[in-house]
């Protein structure tokens, strides 16, 4: 394990503690879609949250450097059994797959949020961004091209949130648990 690695998984367990079964959530949404806000929402519930921008900002990454180095964390944390919540694009289906594969060698239950938010709300957002740690300033531009090769997550392992009472009955999915 590199350097970087131990340190970024020291910072996200503080305050976090291991449980018998655990959970991986993979995040799913173009920019300014509500992910990362649904990840803090999350951490309440003892879910580590993988911020994606954060990260990547925090130890000047690179999409592919970052993806490869959350890959071996994840592994790891989900051996010691944290809740984990992955907040990065995951528009693909193939990177999907390689995050869920960990999950499945790990043996450890999965599941896709995908939060699905009108482009207009994603545009209103964009518009109103500041930059700041963990938000990046996205063109409309990039957001359209990441649209035209966003591939919508599909499957029984899929919950998809389009309103706020979606977020609610995603939690109290979670805190029944």
């Amino acid at each position: 394990m590199t350097n970087i690695e131990q340190e970024i998984i020291k910072n996200l367990i503080k305050d976090k503690t291991p449980v018998k079964e655990n959970t991986l959530i993979l995040l799913v949404g173009l920019p300014y879609s509500g992910k990362s806000t649904f990840a803090l929402k999350l951490e309440k519930f003892n879910f580590i949250h993988i911020w994606g921008t954060k990260i990547k900002k925090e130890y000047g990454l690179d999409d592919k450097k970052f993806l490869d180095i959350s890959e071996k964390i994840i592994e790891i944390l989900l051996t010691q059994g944290y809740n984990v919540t992955f907040d990065f694009l995951n528009h693909k289906n193939t990177h999907r797959e390689r995050i869920f594969s960990i999950a499945t060698k790990t043996d450890i239950n999965y599941l896709i949020v995908y939060l699905n938010t009108p482009k207009d709300v994603i545009f209103q957002r964009q518009s109103t961004t500041m930059e700041s740690l963990g938000r990046t300033n996205i063109s409309k531009e990039i957001i359209e091209e990441i649209l035209s090769e966003f591939e919508i997550p599909k499957g029984e392992k899929v919950f998809e949130i389009k309103n706020e009472s979606d977020h609610q009955e995603f939690l109290d999915l979670i805190k029944a648990v």
